[in-house]
């Protein structure tokens, strides 16, 4: 019996250090998950952002706007600058934009004078491109009316790099900002400068649309384009044996056009052609498909009808209006310069008439 108790007592002493061990390793185990769950975590963007301040300084200097952004919202916070005129277009009732300037910047790109090109040349120059684009899908217009304003727009839109912003800028506060009814908060800022175009923009496009060639014009073709014989031959593979080709740079000048009975109602032009030096390929027929991908050029427009008085005094009147403008804005010697033009193109209209006694008050 004393053995097995000297034998228990020996086990005791040997195992106690192991079940202290255990004791020890299970109140490490707890605490280490106990400080996990106290932890705050990583930190949340919840303080959000505020606007309470928002002002802009702006000027017209030169052919220029220059700007400068005072401001409490951080220099990383991303802005939408923009500036553009409006024109209107015969029978259409919307305004189109001719851009000057659209880029997305930041706060801290503008709180050191910031310039705006905003020249009559650059406006003219996007019209222009912009008339060719619509151009060569036949949706040309004429223009109606030209604003006279520019106007320059500043917004701090939703979609911020800064994820204190919040999605959709939920987080942005302050007396600046503005929500709208669908929910988005936004800060903006706009000012109209009165700077009429100094002359109207040309109407007529120098691209034209594949689909809407003209009798009597000329083109210059971009690509190698088959000229064929004749229209719906008899016999296919007869008229591609005798087909021809203008050259890239070479002219046609529609003569006819005419188009297939079939659904599409694809058009043929008959057309005299010739190559980029000008020498005579010979007459035959393009399918318009041919030319969709092109840049086709209008070389010579159709002859227009001579100017009647009618068109004259419109003409006329058009540019005594902005005449009218520059000296309305004290731009004395711009609408001088308008109105030298009236008389010299449009001797013999009323508002010829009209721009003499100004000139004659302007001078004095």
């Amino acid at each position: 019996m004393r053995r097995y108790l000297c034998l228990a007592v020996v086990l005791l002493l040997v195992l106690s250090p192991l079940l202290s061990g255990c004791s020890d390793d299970s109140k490490q185990s707890k605490r280490t998950a106990g400080e996990k769950a106290s932890s705050p975590g990583p930190r949340k963007h919840n303080d959000g952002v505020r606007c309470d301040r928002f002002e802009v300084k702006a000027i017209m200097k030169g052919e220029s706007v220059e700007l400068v952004l005072d401001t409490d919202l951080p220099d990383d916070a991303a802005v939408m600058l923009s500036a553009h005129r409006t024109y209107r277009e015969k029978g259409n009732n919307p305004n189109y934009l001719i851009d000057y300037f659209s880029k997305k910047l930041r706060v801290g790109d503008l709180r050191h004078a910031f310039s705006i090109p905003v020249g009559d040349k650059k406006a003219i120059a996007r019209f222009e491109a912009k008339r060719d684009k619509f151009a060569t899908i036949g949706m040309a217009g004429e223009i109606e009316s030209i604003s006279d304003y520019i106007d320059v727009h500043l917004v701090v839109p939703v979609g911020q790099p800064n994820p204190a912003f919040g999605r959709r800028n939920e987080n942005l506060r302050g007396k600046m900002v503005k929500a709208g009814k669908s929910g988005l908060r936004v800060v903006e800022w706009e000012k109209r400068f009165l700077s009429p175009l100094a002359r109207r923009p040309s109407m007529q496009a120098t691209l034209a649309d594949p689909q809407r060639l003209t009798p009597g014009a000329s083109y210059r073709l971009s690509a190698r384009t088959p000229l064929m014989p004749e229209f719906e031959p008899a016999d296919a593979m007869a008229a591609i044996g005798k087909m021809k080709h203008v050259p890239g740079g070479g002219t046609i000048m529609v003569r006819s056009m005419r188009q297939r009975g079939h659904a599409l109602k694809t058009p043929w032009y008959q057309v005299q052609a010739k190559d980029a030096q000008g020498r005579a390929i010979a007459e035959g027929w393009v399918n318009s498909i041919a030319l969709i991908g092109q840049r086709v050029q209008i070389v010579r427009p159709k002859p227009v009808p001579p100017e009647t008085p009618a068109r004259s005094e419109q003409a006329a009147q058009r540019k005594l209006r902005l005449a009218q403008t520059y000296t309305s804005a004290g731009m004395k010697e711009k609408a001088k310069t308008i109105l030298e033009e009236v008389v010299r193109e449009y001797p013999e209209t009323r508002a010829a008439n009209k721009a003499r006694e100004l000139l004659k008050s302007l001078q004095n």
